[in-house]
């Protein structure tokens, strides 16, 4: 298994579907659009979920246990990995979208301000 390509491949993917925009229509109004992930469990989550389901063990009060090898550390330390980072690129996307977004309104402002240089002469 290559996890590098899959997860540029992985990394690609979120960035397309997270790809926002701000985009200029008729009579100067202004629409932003922004694609939403879909809700459902992360594969980290998922992962647990499923290890917790095939636990064969439980405490003394019925709850199920996990009995964790190394190899399973391994492979939920690499989730947990990359949940990080899809974590702060989304952050990164929000902020530079509300970047746009601020930049977009202060520049909408400015339009509509008066010309700071103009002087309005004074009264007679």
């Amino acid at each position: 298994m290559n996890n590098t390509a899959e997860q540029e491949q992985y990394d690609s993917n979120q960035h397309d579907r997270q790809s926002s925009s701000i985009e200029q229509t008729h009579h100067n109004k202004t629409s932003t659009t922004a694609t939403v992930e879909p809700l459902g469990p992360s594969p980290l989550i998922a992962y647990l979920d499923k290890l917790i389901s095939e636990s064969p063990t439980t405490d003394e009060e019925g709850q199920k246990t996990l009995e964790i090898d190394s190899d399973t550390q391994k492979h939920i330390l690499h989730l947990i990995e990359i949940h990080a980072q899809q974590e702060q690129q989304k952050q990164e996307a929000l902020s530079r979208l509300t970047h746009r977004l601020v930049n977009h309104i202060n520049s909408r402002i400015q339009a509509l301000e008066p010309n700071s240089n103009h002087q309005t002469p004074p009264p007679i």
